[in-house]
């Protein structure tokens, strides 16, 4: 075919790839939640630059962190994703140019960039990987380009970007980069090609064994497979293996048939419409390949759960709830996350069990089985309620298990702000201030400073100071509700301390407790009683053979006064007490109410178990 023809086929399969590879990687991905769920974080300074450039194969995650912060932004984070793996395929392309046909690189091209796809749909994976391939490709395509210069001078550069290759990318980019160098001195065909190709695999191998040998900051192992050895907190994605073995093997295949493929397109200027057809086609399967590829890479539900976290943790309640609607409730950080969202849009306590509180009070608080994955809202929680010095413990423990987490960085320094210890928090907000991502953030709060005025003026601030319990105590971790019930007593102002303690007493059956707490209501302004109180209040009178409670200026609704009477007629009178018979009946009609948790939900009764296990 033609050559100009050719190419504008090339062009616009590539176009209509990346065309297709934008939306998904903005709409259906979204960069911003990549960068919620890895918390990567880029400071400028050579401090921050020389702890990446001691390590073996530093260099490329410190590119990749510098890429990643602007994940934050969606629209950043995709189109610097998309140059990345455009010039993956550009650097691809060029070298299977040297041992195939044009017509067949048209297809074999996007092998890498739809395994590419696939991994980055995956919320854990990160860009290093991209870097370490971006290099390696970028120096064996400089060394073709002196494939026919004189040996000696080919020994030297291959010296030197092997060199460069294990210091500052790792073992994995040296033998990427050696192997790829070693089958193009072996398809060169020349004098002496054979014994440079043996030369070349002792001088990365003895590379290897000399940075893993003595490498003060790595083991041999981790010197060379780096990526490929799985960590505590880091499990390495199987389609790394094909990724990383593809381009040796399509090298190796190029250079063992290259003269015995038959030409895609037929010769002579009569078969010009067949030739178009044919090129047509094989401009269509990458896309149709890309278009599989994404079908089988997107996890809506992985998606869903992150989009929970990331929206509790902007104060998005309406699209935390949203995102619930999609998640399972057996994950105990999605129940967490819609009761903090019910709350703060003033629906806990009358939708309480709109949803199945299978884990009763661990959905609500987590801190009895905590591991860490939720570190973090656990100081969200305490942080909530104003306990600050209790939130504060909670996001230096996050600290602990990811360097620099900038999510946990902003709650600590928020909180020493909070409680004036401004030396404290001038620490944090200047490792911020070094960040371009949350630069403008920490100069903000930078001016807060042994400035009460501004503090004052602040409303979080000025609400969380107003929270905070006058005397120290040490937080109960195992029984919550008595954090709550401190927090009330000294200050019965504290609505959240107060919603969340009856949540917790309706939680674990304890009936009598919420109404020895009623007193509460008149002192929040409540306007009517909520729904599980009054839930509560009925069944109380109901055990105790008494038609009346003190409300005070409040009175139960005619509506739940039917819908108990309701229930206990159904139960009662027409199953004869028989809860499993009466089940599928209440169930539809009743339930979202405390009744049919108390009866069929509440682990009480299930004997459901926590089989998680604490951090260590």
């Amino acid at each position: 075919m033609n050559y100009k023809i050719r190419k504008v086929f090339n062009v616009i399969t590539t176009v209509v790839v990346f065309a297709v590879l934008f939306l998904y990687f903005l709409k259906s991905v979204d960069p911003r939640l990549i960068d919620f769920s890895q918390q990567p974080i880029f400071l400028t300074g050579m401090n921050f630059f020389n702890d990446y450039l001691v390590l073996p194969g530093g260099l490329a995650e410190y590119i990749s962190l510098f890429i990643s912060q602007f994940f934050h932004f969606a629209l950043a984070g995709t189109i610097l994703l998309l140059l990345v793996l455009y010039f993956i395929l550009f650097l691809t392309r060029k070298l299977l140019l040297i041992f195939f046909p044009p017509d067949y690189v048209h297809i074999i091209q996007f092998i890498p960039v739809f395994l590419l796809a696939y991994l980055h749909s995956k919320y854990s994976y990160t860009l290093k990987p991209d870097i370490i391939i971006l290099v390696s490709l970028l120096f064996v395509t400089g060394y073709y380009y002196f494939i026919n210069k004189r040996i000696v001078l080919r020994i030297a550069l291959f010296i030197v970007a092997a060199a460069v290759s294990i210091m500052f990318f790792g073992g994995v980019s040296l033998m990427l980069f050696s192997s790829l160098a070693i089958i193009l001195e072996i398809g060169n065909k020349k004098g002496g090609s054979a014994l440079i190709a043996v030369l070349y695999f002792i001088i990365a191998a003895v590379f290897i064994f000399v940075v893993g040998t003595y490498s003060p900051y790595m083991n041999f192992d981790k010197v060379m497979f780096d990526i490929f050895i799985p960590e505590k907190y880091y499990k390495p994605f199987l389609a790394l293996y094909p990724l990383f073995l593809s381009y040796p093997a399509l090298m190796t295949t190029g250079l063992i048939f290259s003269d015995r493929m038959p030409d895609i397109m037929l010769k002579g200027d009569e078969h010009k419409t067949i030739n178009r057809i044919v090129a047509s086609l094989i401009s269509i399967i990458p896309v149709i390949l890309l278009l599989i590829t994404i079908r089988f890479s997107y996890n809506k539900d992985d998606k869903a759960l992150i989009e929970l976290n990331y929206y509790a943790n902007n104060n998005d309640w309406y699209f935390v709830l949203k995102a619930g609607e999609k998640l399972p409730l057996k994950n105990r950080i999605v129940l967490f996350q819609i009761n903090r969202a019910m709350y703060f849009r003033g629906r806990l306590l009358d939708d309480l069990f709109n949803y199945d509180q299978i884990w009763g009070e661990d959905g609500l608080i987590l801190t009895r089985y905590y591991n860490s994955r939720i570190l973090m809202p656990i100081s969200d929680y305490y942080f909530d309620l104003g306990y600050i010095k209790e939130s504060l413990h909670w996001a230096n423990e996050a600290l602990t298990k990811n360097d620099f987490q900038p999510d946990a960085v902003k709650r600590i320094a928020l909180s020493y702000l909070i409680l004036g210890e401004y030396k404290k928090a001038r620490k944090y907000l200047n490792l911020l201030s070094k960040s371009i991502t949350y630069r403008k953030w920490a100069r903000h709060y930078l001016k807060y400073l042994d400035n009460e005025d501004l503090i004052t003026s602040d409303p979080l601030l000025r609400k969380k100071r107003d929270l905070m319990p006058k005397h120290d105590y040490f937080a109960n971790i195992n029984e919550p509700g008595i954090d709550l019930y401190n927090l009330l007593q000294e200050n019965p102002q504290n609505k959240m301390a107060f919603e969340y303690f009856i949540a917790v007493l309706l939680l674990k059956h304890d009936i009598g407790h919420v109404i020895n707490n009623l007193h509460y209501l008149s002192g929040l302004n409540y306007s009517h009683i909520p729904r599980h109180i009054e839930e509560a209040v009925l069944l109380y009178l109901l055990r105790r053979g008494e038609s009346e409670a003190q409300l005070g200026s409040l009175s139960i609704s005619a509506p739940t006064r039917d819908s108990f009477s309701n229930y206990n007629t159904i139960l009662s009178a027409k199953y004869r007490g028989n809860l499993q018979l009466a089940r599928q009946e209440l169930s539809e009609k009743y339930r979202n109410t405390l009744w049919y948790y108390l009866h069929y939900i509440s682990p009480i009764t299930t004997k459901r178990e926590i089989k998680e296990r604490s951090i260590e």
